[in-house]
């Protein structure tokens, strides 16, 4: 062979391994890019409930002043970058946090289908379920905020939240 051929054939070579060695630094940004997306979501999904547990504590403090009822209910929570990016960054992720993630998520489409099927006829009992899921997710996202790796596990703090909020509700049966 000549020393042309030898020379286009690594050119080609080098050419083609440098289009390659391309195309994984970007599919490996685009990666961390949603990565990140997905951990601000969490972080504003948090964020949105502690605004949200506002219309509770509204709810059970005009009731317990006897005022006309608080019915303002939350809005339901946006999940646009676990909706439309989870499934391109899903393997990135390691067992755990994929579980922890799908809980989370879980909750907030539990939440959002309570908002959605709110009944103000009974809105004790709407309320109160619906502070449940606030807190049971304010407890997962914050907890794989800080520990990804590591499963979730029943909080006795917000046990203790949740039967403090049932209370201030009313002592008689929720309707």
């Amino acid at each position: 062979m000549g020393s042309d051929v030898i020379i286009a054939l690594i050119s080609v070579g080098l050419g083609w391994g440098l289009s390659h060695l391309t195309e994984v630094i970007k599919s490996n940004s685009k990666k961390k890019e949603l990565k990140l997306a997905l951990i601000s979501e969490i972080k504003d999904i948090s964020f949105f409930l502690d605004k949200s547990s506002f219309y509770c504590d509204e709810f059970v403090d005009e009731l317990n002043r006897g005022e006309s009822i608080f019915r303002l209910t939350p809005a339901k929570v946006k999940t646009l970058v676990y909706d439309n990016y989870y499934h391109e960054i899903y393997i990135s992720y390691n067992q755990i946090e994929r579980i922890n993630i799908s809980l989370i998520y879980s909750k907030v489409d539990e939440f959002n289908k309570a908002i959605e099927n709110y009944n103000p006829n009974n809105c004790k009992r709407e309320y109160v379920n619906i502070y449940r899921l606030i807190l049971t997710i304010k407890e997962m996202t914050n907890h794989f905020l800080e520990k990804p790796s590591i499963s979730f596990s029943n909080s006795i703090e917000n046990k203790k939240k949740l039967t403090a909020y049932i209370n201030r509700i009313s002592a008689s049966e929720l309707t």
